[in-house]
């Protein structure tokens, strides 16, 4: 999934009211149930996806996608220097546990 974390965070840091969330998503149209590392925002109960480029509802976010929730923060910390390069050792150690594609670009 392509530049995701970049994007999330970033567009997390302009508008500074939203959740930035790191999970896994299986993908709904790849047979199988294979897990994809992603980063998305979540702001008043919509998730916005930087790589589709769109909103969609919580709720049906997580069904849709079955997601696999690693951790969410809000602008306290995600604005907080050199947040990506603290959080991406641990977050790689869980895609390894959950047995998690594409997380190293994280």
């Amino acid at each position: 999934i392509q530049n995701c974390y970049f994007y999330s965070l970033e567009i997390a840091r302009i508008i500074n009211d939203c959740t930035l969330i790191w999970c896994a998503i299986d993908d709904p149209i790849e047979k199988g149930h294979k897990y994809y590392a992603h980063a998305v925002i979540l702001r008043n109960g919509y998730i916005y996806d930087s790589n589709l480029r769109m909103s969609e509802k919580y709720k049906d976010f997580i069904k849709l996608y079955k997601v696999k929730l690693y951790r969410q923060w809000n602008s306290n910390d995600y604005s907080k220097r050199n947040f990506r390069q603290v959080e991406r050792t641990k977050f790689r150690k869980w895609c390894k546990a959950n047995s998690v594609h594409a997380y190293n670009v994280f």
